[in-house]
């Protein structure tokens, strides 16, 4: 076996770190419409004169007892110019409407100025009446529950002829988004008593590239991959996850391979660097817990540039979790055990990145729940526990300090199925498969590494 002092040498790249911290996208369920119409002629001003009928629809948000709202009519057509015409805050459904977020309000508007701009703002959600008299108050929804479309200060704007004796209808369709579970749980998956969700996205809702990540080169975000999941055994488990290599290979238009280039996930937190794959220009590593219901994620963003896509490129990963720590980071004897598994297709062909947004266990998605054979044990490259996220253990994971003196700080090396690597500080080497049956177990630094010879 070649000296690890030698594998140091060869191949480590140098990882920036740095507190970058990635914006976690929620998957939303669409719960509600809102609409502002035209009254009836029961709704109709009494005095005569230009006026806006604003009416709100019900909403059909499950749990939703109350709903405030803050309307402005501004005589023009931009806000940051026109004259308020006016504007009223604290308009909830309880007292202007049903209770249940419909509401009706009648207002006037300025002839004067031809088109007028109606403004909607979405003040606050509440699941027991009343909301006010403060945002947020003791009903309101916790701000991550929902997204709100309609924030303050721009909210959502409409324009409309405001003509004298008359009543301008004008129509909002609104939709309100509302998380259905913390994190970006797509679709829950029973880990016994653990759950878990994952994804890889590499496109927003509207289809447009997911960009994130800052490429060095330009300075500017550029094409991201995301692949997330979170995972908990409730607020008062140890909740424990288990990751594998991340692993991008591509292969040419005769399937046959071009190269696999293997991501260590335990690196990080934040920026990692680029790694050995030539079109990837920065990737992102980031662990976190929530407060609530003790979820915990382990996310990975790869920084691609799509026209240096070699050809057909697929990322493959697995991962699982328990309640407790497993036995040497494998699955337990003799049980059927749950993993997801990530083999996701990148590219179809050279030059252009054609994945989408592939949630867990959606047919065709390529992120599947998978289980382990009732037999054999699987072991899984690195952990972490909930409760201590900064420090991820990895298989055969060997710490040199003053047995390689020409080293600062020590080295650690570690084992996966990709072979060994070597990390010193912000370093780490490239992956290099060891000869079956030789281990790292008692080999730190000289003389098991300053005596080997090359080829060894």
């Amino acid at each position: 076996m070649k000296s690890l002092l030698s594998i140091l040498s060869q191949g480590a790249v140098q990882m920036a770190r740095s507190t970058s911290t990635l914006a976690s996208r929620v998957p939303l369920g669409l719960l509600g419409t809102i609409a502002l119409a035209a009254c009836g002629e029961a709704q109709a001003p009494t005095a005569t004169g230009p006026g806006f009928a604003i009416q709100v629809a019900p909403l059909s948000l499950v749990g939703i007892k109350d709903a405030c709202y803050e309307l402005t009519v501004f005589g023009g057509t931009d806000p940051t110019t026109a004259p308020v015409v006016w504007q009223k805050s604290g308009v909830c459904s309880s007292q202007f409407g049903d209770g249940q977020g419909s509401l009706a309000y009648v207002g006037t508007c300025d002839a004067s100025a031809g088109t007028n701009t109606v403004r909607l703002v979405v003040e606050d959600l509440c699941d027991a009446t009343p909301c006010g008299p403060t945002y947020p108050g003791p009903n309101s929804l916790d701000a991550d529950a929902w997204r709100n479309p309609c924030a303050a200060p721009d909210g959502c704007t409409l324009q409309g002829a405001c003509s004298e004796n008359a009543d301008t209808p004008i129509t909002f369709n609104l939709t309100i988004a509302r998380s259905a579970n913390q994190g970006f749980f797509d679709i829950g998956v029973n880990f016994t008593d653990i759950f878990c969700s994952a994804k890889l996205d590499c496109q927003k809702d509207d289809g447009t590239p997911l960009v994130l990540l800052h490429d060095p080169a330009t300075g500017e975000r550029g094409p991201t991959v995301v692949v997330a999941w979170a995972c908990t055994a409730g607020p008062d488990a140890d909740t424990h996850l288990y990751y594998d290599n991340l692993v991008i290979s591509c292969f040419d238009a005769q399937n046959q391979p071009i190269g696999s280039w293997p991501y260590d996930p335990s690196l990080g937190p934040g920026n990692a660097g680029p790694g050995a794959a030539p079109f990837v220009y920065q990737t992102g590593i980031y662990r976190t817990e929530t407060q609530v219901n003790g979820i915990t994620s382990w996310n990975v963003a790869f920084g691609i540039h799509p026209n240096e896509l070699p050809g057909r490129c697929v990322l493959t990963a697995s991962a699982t979790a328990s309640d407790g720590a497993l036995d040497n980071q494998a699955t337990p004897a003799n049980a059927v055990y749950p993993f997801i598994a990530w083999d996701v297709e990148l590219s179809a062909q050279a030059g252009a990145l054609t994945c989408t947004q592939h949630a867990v266990d959606v047919p065709g998605s390529g992120v599947t729940t998978e289980y382990t054979g009732p037999k054999g044990k699987v072991p899984f490259s690195h952990g972490v526990s909930a409760k201590d996220l900064e420090r991820v253990l990895s298989l055969g994971q060997t710490t040199c300090t003053d047995t390689i003196a020409s080293l600062d700080g020590g080295a650690t090396f570690t084992l996966s199925p990709q072979g060994l690597t070597a990390k010193v500080g912000d370093e780490q080497s490239a992956f290099y498969p060891l000869p079956a049956g030789l281990t790292l177990q008692g080999c730190c630094g000289n003389p098991c590494c300053g005596t080997a010879t090359a080829g060894d």
